[in-house]
């Protein structure tokens, strides 16, 4: 069934790659002694195979004869192909990561692909999450609204009289002193002030420091 399946037309040699029987316990009901139970980890050649291999376990696989289909549930098989590696690698959303060293190449500028003050490349393996930092990453953010004048309804941008008559930004960095709220003063005309121009004497007097 996995040759046959439309999800798996790239076809590989070899579909169930590895699988490891782990000690777990399920997060479904209660159990009060903390008896955990034997599962298989299936690791599959192509992420394609997921949704076709749990298929195969839920409605049962026959051996020999139709009174020997064997089956079982399946716990974290609808999980995304890059969900399930940040799972692995204990990484969260707009959290910290650590390359193991020798094991990564920078990017020179003239090749990168983004707009980072610092691109990596690097093994998927020697990506790590760091759950020990919790501080928010120095990030540049830039903040905009567009004010547009309209004669009937929401403006539209393919409608010539509906033209932008103001455009207002604000550009300060992420987890600096003068982005916290603690001593907010409510002036946030003279707030957006102090971030541009501390933005400007960093660029000046630290022109060699980057962001990540």
């Amino acid at each position: 069934r996995l040759l046959s399946s439309e999800s798996s037309k790239t076809k590989c040699d070899e579909y169930i790659t590895r699988v490891v029987a782990l000690e777990r316990r399920s997060i479904w009901g209660y159990h009060f002694d903390g008896a955990t139970s034997t599962v298989l980890k299936i690791y599959t050649a192509l992420p394609s195979l997921v949704a076709t291999s749990r298929r195969l376990i839920i409605e049962g696989i026959t051996l020999s004869s139709p009174s020997q289909t064997l089956r079982s549930q399946t716990y974290e098989s609808n999980l995304t192909f890059v969900l399930r590696y940040m799972i692995d690698r204990s990484i969260v959303g707009a959290g910290w990561i650590s390359v193991d060293g020798g094991k990564y190449k920078v990017v020179p500028p003239h090749k990168q692909s983004s707009h980072c003050t610092l691109e990596m490349v690097a093994r998927c393996d020697s990506v790590q999450g760091v759950a020990s930092m919790d501080e928010i990453a120095p990030l540049r953010v830039l903040s905009f609204d567009i004010e547009c004048m309209c004669c009937d309804g929401f403006p539209q941008a393919d409608k010539r009289k509906d033209s932008v008559i103001q455009i207002s930004n604000v550009c300060y960095v992420q987890g600096s002193e003068h982005s916290s709220r603690d001593d907010d003063d409510g002036d946030d005309d003279n707030d957006a002030a102090m971030k541009m121009k501390d933005e400007n004497n960093n660029n000046n007097n630290n022109s060699s420091n980057g962001v990540v």
